[in-house]
């Protein structure tokens, strides 16, 4: 089963691991030098870089320490690890912004761009390998609700949400990157189609999933009048509206992706 990671709306792209590594090539204080580097624009490139350098090194640190944890405290440790993700990547947007920001006034940000440019090259490939594995997870655990009963299949439908709004948000992540790679210069076709593919296979995934809930908690509804004191059909039906409502979710999340893609959805 997953570990439990509650995981806001926002896009995180730590969780990918890829940002746990080395700083960038580009030092923080790497700016051109000069006198433009008084230049509020600079001084704030430059403070975005230490910052990021900075949380990259944490978030290394705390996964050494995540990896040697079990249980509780490994929850908590992912958990502390996703909200500095969540800085970093606003950090990372502010960082592309800045780069624009100095070209736009005229100032070299040749190395601060390079900077933006490594980063967000880095991030692409790592957020398909947490994408992939990700789903991969989410389906071993799905196959489990066969076998799973009572207060175990409850728990095992909520761990299934979050691991699904960890997903969403990882996805969510990605289109960021890919804006970010356009906006930079950098090929971002790939990452575009391969993100359209998973989202599209979502879509469908999550709507036949609803339609399936649909169906279970029908029959379930008609068993529990049948058999009210029974808390075995209660629990039954507890975890079916659980898993509509998460996959409603699911669906609403990915449409939104779609249509930031501009790629067609059902009505």
């Amino acid at each position: 089963m997953f570990s439990k990671v509650a995981v806001t709306s926002l896009a995180v792209l730590v969780v990918f691991g890829g940002l746990g590594v080395s700083a960038s090539a580009q030092e923080p204080g790497a700016a051109t030098a000069g006198p433009s580097e008084e230049n509020p624009l600079v001084v704030e490139g430059k403070r975005l870089l230490e910052g990021i350098g900075q949380k990259r090194g944490e978030i290394a640190a705390l996964r050494e320490e995540r990896d040697g944890a079990r249980g509780e405290e490994r929850i908590l440790f992912e958990r502390r690890l996703l909200r500095l993700g969540l800085d970093t990547l606003a950090d990372v947007d502010a960082l592309v912004k800045n780069v624009f920001e100095q070209e736009s006034e005229g100032l070299d940000a040749s190395r601060v761009r390079q900077a933006a440019e490594d980063l967000v090259g880095m991030l692409a490939p790592v957020a398909r390998q947490r994408i992939d594995s990700l789903e991969a997870e989410i389906s071993r655990s799905s196959g489990q609700r066969e076998s799973t009963t009572g207060e175990e299949l409850i728990k095992l439908e909520n761990q299934l949400a979050e691991a699904n709004e960890k997903l969403n948000t990882i996805l969510g992540a990605a289109l960021d990157n890919a804006r970010h790679m356009e906006e930079l210069g950098l090929a971002a076709a790939e990452e575009e189609a391969y993100l359209a593919e998973k989202l599209s296979n979502r879509a469908e995934t999550s709507a036949e999933r609803i339609r399936l809930s649909v169906e279970q908690i029908t029959s379930l509804q008609k068993r529990v009048k049948e058999k009210p004191d029974d808390p075995d059909l209660m629990v039954e039906l507890s975890a079916a509206e659980a898993k509509r409502d998460a996959s409603k979710t699911d669906l609403a999340a990915t449409i939104e992706m779609m249509d930031r893609l501009e790629l067609e959805t059902a009505e």
